[in-house]
């Protein structure tokens, strides 16, 4: 639906050359978006790219919304393998914040450069930035708000492959009841942290309750993917 949605934009902008550049902007932003939720990380890297140049046109001075861009486009450098460009688009990202920066924006470029840590195997550093980060949108955006599960979520997956099973298993089954309880047993995001709590369940010596949340983590995953 949503890339029928984009399609018929596309063509909108064709047809209407009076629609602004502000408009491509957010078309180049969700395209990227669509992309990154498929996993398709080749076909997402060149429209977040395109969103960030835009972006820099139309916005000169925006902080929050260039840290934004920066994030999005490092998450698929990050997933591509491409570490470097990701932490240094978030270190940009950070820097510039640092100086008049709010909170908020401040702790949404921190997840994703945690993430990149974690992916790096650097699980202190990482550990550092999504705990820094966690409280701070919990406060200001809501603890059930997808980016603190995400949040949740990889520290939960440190603790866990730092021998940590007891410690992994509770907070892994708080960010589980958040994103159950906001998003729905079916979600991508939910699936995947139940995935990542029946892994800390067994670590916790709980092997039933940890098959049972894997077995229907896959069993989501399975049924998503034949839709």
């Amino acid at each position: 639906e949503a890339d029928a949605a984009l399609a018929r934009m596309d063509d909108d902008l064709e047809r209407y050359p009076v629609l602004g550049a502000e408009d491509r902007l957010a078309r180049d932003a969700m395209r990227g978006a669509l992309y990154l939720n498929w996993e398709r990380y080749e076909q997402a890297a060149p429209f977040y790219e395109k969103a960030l140049r835009e972006n820099e046109q139309l916005f000169p001075g925006e902080q929050a919304s260039r840290a934004t861009r920066r994030s999005m486009l490092a998450l698929v450098y990050m997933r591509l393998g491409r570490y470097a460009e990701a932490d240094g688009l978030l270190h940009a990202a950070l820097d510039e914040l640092s100086h008049g920066g709010d909170s908020t924006a401040i702790a949404l470029t921190q997840v994703p450069y945690g993430i990149s840590l974690y992916l790096q195997g650097r699980y202190a550093d990482a550990e550092a930035q999504l705990a820094a980060a966690q409280p701070v949108l919990a406060r200001n955006i809501g603890a059930d708000n997808v980016d603190v599960v995400e949040a949740q979520d990889y520290l939960g997956q440190i603790e866990l492959n730092t021998g940590h099973g007891v410690e992994a298993e509770r907070r892994l089954r708080a960010a589980y009841a958040s994103s159950l309880g906001r998003y729905g047993d079916a979600s991508l995001g939910t699936l995947t942290v139940q995935g990542h709590l029946g892994l800390a369940e067994l670590a916790a010596g709980r092997p039933a309750e940890g098959l049972a949340d894997l077995e229907q983590a896959q069993g989501g995953q399975i049924g998503r993917a034949h839709v």
